[in-house]
């Protein structure tokens, strides 16, 4: 990605961002919007065979409106959707608090997912070797998950603490650790289920943590997310890191025009 591309993405973060210190109400709101699109995107890109509308029609749906009909891959969909949900909610208050990273705490996210359609898997990693379907990479073996995630976490949250709040000067390091946290969750391949969830849900945890926007990485740019996640490694996720780059530019566009309707509005009022 060009650095004069970059630079625009910043400089829109920080206009928008000076909108929001003059109407503070309006961080709630935006912050709402992005989680039904992330939750619909993020549900959507795991479970491809579900058709996304589905997944927006769920999240504003009452379990009754979801009956026996329905077959019983949509209403796991339906289940984990609302969860998500509830997680992001989760996820809002404990960046909020400035909660520590910890084990527990990924293992918390987790359950939160798929206490309801998976409760035999939900808050456990897998305990059974796996391979991922089209990539030549093969996921750590499981009984060394729990330390592993152990030294990932644990490094990720001392680089969270020593960021501070997002300025000018750090967005782009904490935009670089958000694309480290997400690509050690996937290369540590940690659950049965869930795992491209919970590793988008940690890189949004360290960008609201820092004061940040979610960033939705949208459900028809999939197969450009995988293609990053393949051409990564350990040692340079800059591929990663480059398009989590761009899908923040394309979510601050999405809520550009929020912005500037409400500046505008208060400043006629």
């Amino acid at each position: 990605m060009e650095n004069q591309d970059k630079e625009k993405i910043k400089d829109l973060f920080f206009r928008l961002d000076e909108i929001s210190k003059r109407h503070p109400g309006i961080v709630s709101e935006v912050k709402a919007a992005l989680r039904f699109y992330k939750v619909s995107n993020s549900s959507a890109i795991e479970t491809n065979y579900i058709d996304p509308i589905f997944l927006q029609t769920a999240l504003t749906s009452c379990d009754e409106e979801i009956g026996e009909i329905v077959s019983p891959v949509y209403r796991k969909a339906y289940l984990e959707t609302k969860c998500h949900d509830k997680m992001l909610h989760t996820l809002e208050i404990e960046a909020e608090r400035k909660s520590e990273l910890s084990v527990s705490f990924i293992l918390g996210l987790h359950r939160q997912v798929f206490e309801k359609s998976w409760p035999d898997i939900a808050g456990r990693f897998r305990d059974v070797d796996v391979r991922i379907k089209g990539s030549s990479y093969r996921p750590p073996h499981y009984l060394n998950l729990p330390e592993l995630v152990y030294q990932h976490i644990s490094w990720l949250d001392g680089l969270l603490k020593l960021l501070g709040p997002v300025t000018p000067s750090n967005f782009y390091e904490i935009m670089h650790v958000a694309a480290d946290a997400h690509f050690r969750m996937i290369w540590t391949y940690p659950f049965h289920d869930g795992n491209g969830r919970i590793a988008r849900a940690v890189a949004n945890y360290i960008m609201l943590y820092c004061g940040m926007y979610y960033n939705v990485i949208c459900f028809d740019r999939r197969e450009e997310y995988f293609r990053a996640i393949e051409k990564s490694t350990m040692a340079d996720f800059s591929p990663l890191e480059d398009f989590m780059i761009s899908c923040y530019g394309q979510t601050l566009n999405r809520i550009t025009s929020f912005f500037y309707m409400v500046n505008q509005t208060a400043v006629k009022v």
